[in-house]
This record gives C-alpha cells, sequence and structure tokens, in this order.
C-alpha cells in the first residue's frame, strides 16, 4: 500500500525558496531602514572628505580647523 496522496511533506525545494526568500526580504529590510552611505564605504568616504577639504583650502585634514593627520589608507598617498 502506498501513503495517501493528499499527505504531502514540503521537498527540499520548498525550504530552499522560503530559505532564500526569507533572507532577500531581510536584506532588503536592513538596507531600507539604515542609511546608505554617501558616497561608499568607509575608506572612500574618509579619501573623499579629506580631498573635498582640500579643494575647498582647509589643507588635507578630516575636519577643517583640526590637525594635519594621515587619516587614509589609499595606496594613492
Amino acid at each position: 500500500m502506498s501513503a495517501p496522496a493528499t499527505a504531502q511533506t514540503p521537498g527540499v525545494r520548498t525550504y530552499l525558496a522560503l530559505g532564500l526568500t526569507a533572507a532577500v526580504l531581510g536584506t532588503m529590510g536592513v538596507y531600507i531602514r539604515e542609511a546608505p552611505p554617501l558616497v561608499g564605504m568607509d575608506d572612500a568616504n574618509i579619501g573623499f572628505r579629506y580631498a573635498r577639504n582640500l579643494a575647498e583650502g582647509y589643507g588635507f585634514v578630516f575636519n577643517p580647523g583640526g590637525e594635519r593627520v594621515e587619516g587614509v589608507t589609499s595606496l594613492l598617498w
């Protein structure tokens, strides 16, 4: 005798699809909730801030009026 056709258990593909959907929706929720970066990530923002201050005449500083310390990690400098 075989099992009744109405009592089927979800397969691996169903669980995989549900897990993938949950991961995508969770990632989208976090991205929407958190503010995206203005220019780039971490080092890019720091480098662009130094460049903006240099172009505006404040010198190679992170904060205008602050001391001149090396704060970028790019290979260009």
